[in-house]
């Protein structure tokens, strides 16, 4: 299927059928050269590979040929199930330091035993305070929240 330009205004990615209701007094055959009533033929290109956290964007077409650029968004924030971390905190052997605070704190045992939420984010402010106050370090949070 040929897809075209309207070369007024650059509006990429025309069908023959969008073009032909623009043009109703001219009959064409799909892929025909239209420059001169105002319409380019268009070739469309996949998309480029992309990393984790990026996304394509469509631009508009160099020389009938769909143009794209890459942009990096925001990394998504990574879940890890909430029986990873306790397994890895039992690991660790700071399980009764865990389970002390969060007797201690109701509002971090109601979040952590939360029956509809499973998981936490690794990055979750709530589970760094905890895991802090138990006296993990820094490499022993990195393990508990590894994917």
């Amino acid at each position: 299927m040929t897809l075209y330009t309207r070369l007024s205004d650059g509006a990429f990615g025309l069908s023959a059928v969008q073009v032909q209701a623009e043009l109703p007094d001219l009959s064409f055959v799909e892929g025909a050269d239209l420059t001169e009533w105002g319409f380019a033929p268009y070739a469309e290109a996949s998309p480029p590979a992309l990393e984790p956290g990026q996304t394509a964007v469509e631009l508009a077409p160099v020389d009938g040929v769909q143009q794209w650029s890459v942009e990096d968004g925001p990394v998504p924030r990574r879940l890890i199930a909430k029986s990873t971390v306790t397994e890895r905190v039992i690991d660790l052997g700071k399980i009764g330091d865990v389970h002390a605070l969060l007797q201690a704190q109701p509002i971090f045992h109601a979040q952590w035993f939360a029956p509809d939420w499973p998981n936490v984010y690794a990055d979750d402010p709530g589970l760094i305070i905890v895991l802090n106050a138990v006296g993990c370090t820094e490499a022993e949070i990195l393990a508990i929240t590894a994917p």
